[in-house]
């Protein structure tokens, strides 16, 4: 085996061109054929390259043209192979096969259970777009995954729930070195565009629809990680929450004493002595209207950020207090107040001298003005006449509340400053709501029942919690999903044969697996 190169002469000019052969006996005639055409070679390097690929050949290497390359797909790897990465070193996998081992389903609840959590960081879908991915666009060995298997999964991930949830806290406070010393607690809910499961119902929308049957879902985050969660009917009143919250943290995890954080919704007294009966500390915002003993103080003078204004018994109320909030609402207030009465203005035009009844006027203003113009303006429509006024005790609570908020709290160990930081704390549980429903997409949910719409908020919290894993190397959890999404495998035929090749990974891919801790994946697994 050599290499031949022959050169053509046309006019002035000698053209080369390169082949590999191998001389054979043909009888007694020395004959030569040709094992592959290289092509021209006009410069230096191509020769070299000639050179290169004869030496290739000669190592039993086997050379192709562009000509017998057929590509087939190009299929997900970056993000499955970190995440998978993530599961494994921080117990997530370890946890789920414990959890189900004794379980005989014919096929591999870890696989369904995995897949579909990481499919959500590449594109949110229903669970049969989903299969569909996982089927064909998914580089991951899912052997006999079926759709029924997918479904499966969703039963038997609340039906185990407790148990995989205690186990996987149980790996993540030794493996990701997470602190159970503050806990941080907070509702949301999702509705449904359709009737919904039986649990969900008509209540108090966080998504601003009102108009929606909904589900309530509880989350408790610990070191910024979802550890448990809980969903309920969507009328269940947020006060009433907490007491399942706080048995899930004695009972299932056997967290003692720590600081419960969490927002206003649920400060009621049975709530506080719930959580001194179980020795929790606990840092709770008290509600900043409809309550005379919070109005006494929460309105007064301060130019600190934060600072102890009442003591009864264990208990400490901290008043906080930032200028420029205070700033910002004010501007808010007034700019409320004038488009307010500019429509109130509107409507004493259309109405004035016109026959209506006081209950239409009321729907009417209240339509138009909303539940923060309401709250400035009284009104009356008496003999055909409709007349408003500033409420100007309202008025003047709402700027002397501006920049404000009062904590109640019990801890012992924590200053007025820290108390308000921990509290401030609370955001990583809204973005981490923000996380679900626009990151994630929890939403829409496409199941009418409701085993399966809490095994589909569990997927979804598994997400987030594997973008959390993701954000421990410190980097923007967002441009590791995207950078990571460019790491494919391309499918191809050559010739007769099937193969697989990973793309060139960037030095920006490189410098994430780096970070995240992860081998370089130098090849297709």
């Amino acid at each position: 085996m050599f290499l031949k190169i022959t050169r053509t002469k046309r006019g002035k000019m000698v053209y080369m061109h390169a082949m590999i052969v191998e001389s054979y006996r043909d009888g007694k005639t020395v004959r030569q054929r040709v094992l592959k055409n290289i092509g021209p070679v006009k410069t230096e390097e191509d020769l070299a390259r000639a050179k290169a690929l004869l030496e290739n050949l000669k190592k039993g290497e086997k050379l192709v043209s562009l000509d017998e390359i057929t590509f087939d797909r190009v299929k997900e790897f970056g993000i499955l192979h970190a995440s998978l990465k993530l599961w494994e070193r921080f117990g997530l996998k370890e946890a789920v096969e414990k959890v189900f081992q004794k379980k005989r389903n014919g096929f591999s609840v870890f696989d369904a259970l995995f897949l579909l959590a990481t499919s959500r960081l590449y594109n949110p879908s229903s669970d049969l777009e989903t299969y569909d991915w996982i089927r064909n666009k998914a580089h991951y060995p899912a052997g006999n995954l079926q759709l029924h298997h997918l479904y499966r999964t969703l039963d038997l991930l609340v039906e185990k729930k407790d148990e995989l949830e205690k186990s996987i806290f149980e790996r993540l406070k030794v493996r990701a070195g997470m602190k159970v010393d503050i806990v941080f607690y907070d509702l949301t809910s999702t509705y449904f565009e359709g009737d919904g499961p039986d649990s969900a119902m008509y209540g108090y929308s966080r998504d601003k629809r009102p108009d929606r049957k909904q589900v309530v879902i509880g989350l408790v985050l610990c070191d910024g990680f979802p550890i448990t969660h809980k969903v309920w009917p969507g009328n269940t009143a947020d006060k009433s929450t907490l007491k399942e919250a706080v048995a899930d943290l004695k009972q299932k995890f056997q967290i003692g004493r720590t600081v419960f954080v969490a927002d206003r919704g649920l400060i009621v007294e049975t709530n506080l002595e719930e959580l001194e009966s179980s020795d929790y500390d606990y840092i709770i915002a008290t509600r900043r209207r409809r309550d005379n003993f919070v109005r006494d103080l929460i309105t007064q003078e301060t130019e600190e950020e934060a600072r102890v204004v009442k003591e009864d018994g264990k208990r400490r109320y901290v008043l906080c207090f930032n200028r420029e909030t205070q700033e910002s609402e004010k501007r808010r207030l007034v700019k409320i107040r004038d488009e307010s009465g500019k429509k109130l203005e509107e409507i004493k035009r259309a109405v004035d001298g016109r026959k209506k009844s006081r209950h239409g006027i009321d729907r009417l203003v209240e339509k138009t003005l909303k539940k923060s113009g309401t709250r400035f303006f009284k009104w009356d429509f008496s003999d055909k006449v409709f007349s408003y006024s500033l409420r100007k005790d309202s008025w003047d609570y709402e700027n002397a509340i501006a920049g404000k908020f009062l904590l109640v709290t019990n801890t012992t160990g924590f200053g007025p400053e820290e108390t308000m930081k921990s509290y401030k704390d609370l955001k990583r549980i809204e973005q981490t709501f923000r996380e679900l429903k626009d990151i994630i997409n929890l939403r829409p949910v496409n199941h009418s029942s409701s085993v399966r719409v809490e095994g589909h908020v569990f997927v979804c919290v598994l997400s987030v919690l594997t973008r959390r894993l993701m954000s421990k190397s410190l980097l923007d959890t967002n441009e590791i999903i995207r950078e990571l999404a460019d790491v494919k495998v391309v499918e191809c035929d050559i010739g007769n044969e099937r193969h697989q090749f990973l793309t060139r990974l960037s030095n920006k891919q490189k410098e994430i697996f780096g970070k995240l801790g992860i081998e370089l994946p130098t090849k297709c697994p």
